[in-house]
This record gives structure tokens, C-alpha cells and sequence, in this order.
């Protein structure tokens, strides 16, 4: 942990990263925090260097959330690293378990100003900057 922030593995399961604080929904052995990701995360603001979360974003059903709690605790220059499968190929849909396909276009609402742009109201609301 780099200058004393922490770098998050989020929704590691099984998989730990050495150096990282290894998190998860369920609390089980190797697990250093367990907590819902669409929740408030235990972390103060800008306290983390770098949030990673492999195979969990499509299992989200309220990916804002996730999202507005990564922006709190990311440090101003922090990195977020997604891992997910491609949401148009047909075995991203092979394990029943993700709710939603994500394309490069399904991340643009994180893009400031994204609500004004497309002049839909129900977008504004969700900003997260």
C-alpha cells in the first residue's frame, strides 16, 4: 500500500492478490473485508491507489452504486481496473449468473456531462461528478 493508501480487490472469491485488501460479499477464510458492493464500502474517501474487480461489474444490479462508491474512495489520481466479459459474445452468456451485458458503450454515463448530453432527465439524476 503505496503512500499508505490501500489497493482494493473487490469480489475476489477464492483469487488473492498479494498487496491488495481482498474483498468480498460472502466473509470466509482469506477474506480481509466482506461487504455488498452496492452498499457503502467501509473505506474512507480517497483512500485507495487502485480498485480491481474481475468478473463481478456484470453480477451488479445496481452497477450506480458500485460505481459512486468507487469514485469516494479512489484518491484523485487512483486507477480502477474492470475485468469483464464482452457483453456481445454469446459466452459471456454461458454462466446464468450475470444480470446485464456491458459494451464499451454501456460505460459512457461515467463520462462528466453525460446526463446534459443526452437531454434525458433520469440521466441527470445519476451523475456521478
Amino acid at each position: 500500500m503505496a503512500d499508505g493508501l490501500l489497493k482494493l480487490h473487490l469480489g475476489c472469491g477464492p483469487t488473492r492478490l498479494p498487496g491488495y485488501l481482498n474483498c468480498d460479499l460472502i466473509d470466509a477464510e482469506g477474506i480481509d473485508h466482506a461487504f455488498d458492493l452496492q452498499e457503502k464500502w467501509p473505506f474512507q474517501d480517497d483512500s485507495a491507489s487502485d480498485v480491481y474487480a474481475s468478473h463481478v461489474l456484470e453480477h451488479l444490479r445496481l452497477p450506480h452504486a458500485f460505481f459512486r462508491e468507487a469514485w469516494r474512495v479512489l484518491h484523485p489520481a487512483g486507477r480502477m481496473y474492470l475485468r469483464l466479459p464482452y457483453g456481445g459474445h454469446d459466452l459471456a452468456w454461458v454462466d446464468l449468473s450475470p444480470i446485464r451485458p456491458w459494451l464499451p458503450g454501456s460505460f459512457a454515463f461515467l463520462q462528466p456531462g453525460y446526463g446534459m448530453a443526452v437531454a434525458q432527465a433520469q440521466h441527470r439524476t445519476r451523475e456521478l461528478y
